[in-house]
């Protein structure tokens, strides 16, 4: 870089002033700037790391549109009350699972909505129980929940959402003698209740009825739905009548390993591995702390329902003329959702 300077000279004025003058301008160079560009790419390094980028993307893509999404849960606050139809057969699928914290990024608070298999039935160690908590066993069913849901981005609604409802402690014989009683659970109509924050999350259920495969086919029924945008654009993503049926548990559950949980949770490297001590413990602080679920008060019996029982004239927004379905609670929405928003390439 060139730089001109010029310079000036003082000199004595005619009659004893004192003048400055210009006399001359000089060229000077100055040194170039030394940046450090040592952690970036150039050239041909360069021209690889783009073809690197290029094939993460791709493989991110190709994940996001094999992806297999698991529905919510089925939840809720105290106050509330809710009308679910099961969409099983039994109780055809229990595990041991955990129930881990993360911290939301909005609000700073601890939520526990973290949910991984246990191990403990299937390898000597399980990470988590070691470090952590003991695992609950869960019993799960498919339903379909009737509140309405209007969707935060793009205020469609959505008259029913299927879900999990995840069934722990002394909620789970009452669905094992409605099943013995009835032969079947599909089609049972309950109304779930919580009344305050110490009853179970699922609430208490009360059988109101029961119905058949063709009352929910015309409820609940629907076409197949192709996606419109989004890596699995111009793919099916949920089949006809989806809904009806329960959820694929092998296709939406993890067969857990104390591997991949160490894996997925770095601060658990060392715990439980070969070698170690079954009571080698992770430190007090360890992220992703459990839950102890809490004590559940068991549901109360009712008896079999006598065919189809006609119901509070309540209009749910996605009823069908003629099915026979209707939910108890009156202009019932769910404001909770599950914890996240709809999105329409996910089949619910």
């Amino acid at each position: 870089m060139n730089d001109q300077t010029q310079v000036r000279q003082r000199t004595r004025a005619p009659g004893g002033g004192i003048q400055t003058v210009a006399t001359q301008t000089q060229q000077t160079t100055a040194a170039p700037r030394q940046r450090d560009t040592s952690w970036g790419y150039a050239g041909d390094q360069g021209e690889q790391a783009m073809q690197r980028e290029i094939q993460r993307q791709e493989k991110l893509r190709e994940e996001a549109a094999n992806r297999v999404y698991q529905p919510w849960r089925f939840y809720l606050k105290a106050g509330e009350a809710a009308d679910l139809i099961v969409l099983d057969e039994g109780c055809n699928w229990s595990i041991y699972e955990h129930q881990l914290g993360r911290v939301d990024a909005q609000s700073g608070k601890t939520i526990y909505d973290v949910y991984e298999p246990c191990p403990k039935e299937l390898e000597p160690v399980c990470p988590i129980c070691v470090s952590d908590k003991e695992s609950a066993y869960v019993l799960f069913l498919t339903v379909i929940d009737m509140r309405q849901v209007t969707s935060q981005r793009n205020g469609k609604v959505y008259p029913f959402t299927k879900k999990l409802l995840a069934i722990k402690g002394r909620d789970q014989p009452f669905f094992y003698r409605q099943w013995k009683q009835r032969g079947t659970l599909r089609g049972l109509h309950l109304l779930m209740t919580r009344d305050t924050k110490n009853d179970s999350r699922i609430g208490k259920p009360e059988v109101v009825a029961q119905y058949d495969d063709a009352q929910i086919l015309q409820e609940f029924g629907g076409p197949a739905v192709v996606a419109q945008q989004g890596p699995r654009q111009g793919q099916v993503i949920k089949q006809e009548n989806e809904d009806c049926y329960p959820a694929d548990y092998g296709m939406i559950f993890t067969r857990p390993s104390a591997e991949a949980i160490r894996k997925k949770y770095p601060h658990l490297a060392g715990v439980g591995a070969m070698g170690s001590a079954a009571t080698n413990a992770a430190p007090a602080t360890a992220q992703a702390p459990g839950i102890q679920p809490q004590a559940q008060p068991q549901g109360t019996d009712a008896p079999p329902a006598a065919g189809i029982q006609a119901q509070a004239p309540a209009q749910n927004a996605g009823a069908q003329a003629g099915s026979g379905i209707q939910p108890r609670v009156s202009g019932n929405v769910d404001n909770g959702a599950g914890g996240g928003d709809l999105d329409d390439d996910i089949p619910f």
